[in-house]
């Protein structure tokens, strides 16, 4: 299976480079609920929603992975992972992931149990093909699968201490990288070349303060065969020519920049990140939207926020489309141009927001309330607004066919 070839609404975030930008047609006036699925007792949407070929794929936090039909609600089959079949996990649906990730690959899909047990399961009857515990994927007990990408032909994951690991499903072979990434990675993939770039972060064990920190943000060669650089695990340190560049904090500075651990995406060959400069004793100076060479990190402009009028402390997401960067805060958006390196428009709310979609020039803004608002992206126009009948829980929720999937409550509805 070619991920090229999968859809967007089957990818979390829309695509690779995790723009929010959703191929598929947009929901241009006011929705009404069109079908809605109650959960287990208890149980809640652990992971993102996805959605390919008219059947949703749902993970919930009682352990259950379940396929519905996309244009009825109807359920067509559910799996269950070992933390659904522990029936000593009862009393922790409310608060659990029991399923932690999962993606989908094709006529198969993968997906992580709270237990460390990663599935590959047949997504045309939801049936278990084989599966591998913590000790076969070289999992850390500490670390949780908190998310799962299928790349050129491979399973990622997140496997502790720092590091990712990667699963060749045709031949069970594991390697690990010493990087980490927040939720799914963003991989840039340049219109020609053979070479694609996967950013993380490189961490540092400071058992001082508690556990692992982000020092150095790093663009990594990843080869389309997957065969990527190993990393020197022993010595803890990266092998010659594993990186082709990296942001880091000191390094003799007087003013360092730290990149916001989940907020870059990349747009028109060209990587958007959130940057915060402070000083060497941790004062704080500001906040910028860097616009880098996804091959150099080269910085080729800078949008600083004007003094008094910085927004990011409630940053929680970044999201892209048509020259415009959309940074998604607790108290509305700012879309940037990326023509002009100047400010398109804002739109500003009295609510808690919580998610952002994009899709058909149409930006969808989520509030932790239940408020949907639909805003036009090119100008921030308001659209339509709505307000549903309970809050939405989590950033899991998406869009595919002109139906927008929340996850509200114990139950995800659909509305269109």
């Amino acid at each position: 299976m070619n991920e090229r070839s999968i859809p967007s609404t089957a990818i979390y975030g829309g695509n690779l480079a995790r723009t929010f930008e959703y191929r598929t047609t947009g929901v241009h006036a006011t929705p009404h609920l069109h079908w809605s699925f109650p959960l287990r007792e208890g149980a809640t949407i652990s992971c993102p929603v996805l959605v390919a070929e008219n059947v949703v794929y749902v993970g919930d936090s009682a352990g259950f992975f379940s396929a519905l039909d996309a244009r009825s609600g109807d359920l067509l089959w559910c799996f269950a992972t070992d933390w659904a079949l522990d029936e000593g996990t009862d009393d922790l649906r409310y608060t659990s992931t029991g399923v932690t990730a999962f993606c989908l690959a094709g006529r198969v899909g993968y997906v992580a149990s709270r237990y460390h047990t990663l599935y590959e399961v047949d997504l045309s009857n939801g049936q278990a093909i084989r599966s591998w515990d913590k000790e076969a994927l070289r999992m850390r007990i500490s670390c949780e699968i908190s998310s799962l990408l299928f790349y050129d032909q491979l399973v990622w994951y997140p496997s502790g201490d720092g590091s990712v690991s990667r699963l060749d499903p045709a031949t069970g072979s594991i390697a690990t990288f010493l990087f980490s990434y927040y939720g799914p990675p963003v991989i840039y993939r340049p219109p020609h070349g053979d070479c694609d770039v996967i950013y993380g972060y490189e961490l540092i064990d400071n058992s001082m303060l508690g556990g692992f920190y982000s020092i150095s943000f790093l663009a990594i060669n990843l080869p389309l065969s997957g065969l990527s650089y190993p990393l020197d695990l022993a010595g803890k340190k990266m092998q010659k020519n594993t990186h082709l560049w990296y942001m880091g904090e000191g390094d003799g500075k007087e003013v360092c920049e730290q990149i916001y651990e989940d907020m870059c995406t990349v747009m028109d060959e060209t990587l958007y990140a959130v940057c915060r400069q402070h000083s060497l004793d941790g004062t704080p100076l500001s906040t910028e939207l860097l616009a880098l060479d996804p091959f150099t990190g080269a910085v080729q402009w800078r949008y600083t926020i004007p003094e008094g009028e910085d927004p990011y402390d409630d940053l929680i997401q970044l999201a892209a489309s048509s020259h415009l960067i959309f940074l998604v805060t607790r108290e509305g958006v700012e879309a940037i141009d990326t023509h002009t390196h100047q400010r398109r428009w804002t739109w500003t709310s009295n609510d808690d927001e919580r998610h952002a979609l994009v899709a058909d020039g149409l930006l969808f803004v989520l509030d932790k309330a239940g408020q949907i608002t639909a805003l036009d992206a090119l100008t921030g126009e308001q659209r339509w607004n709505w307000q549903t009948e309970q809050p939405i829980t989590g950033e899991v929720s998406t869009i595919a066919g002109a139906t927008l999937y929340l996850a509200m409550g114990h139950t995800l509805c659909a509305f269109r």
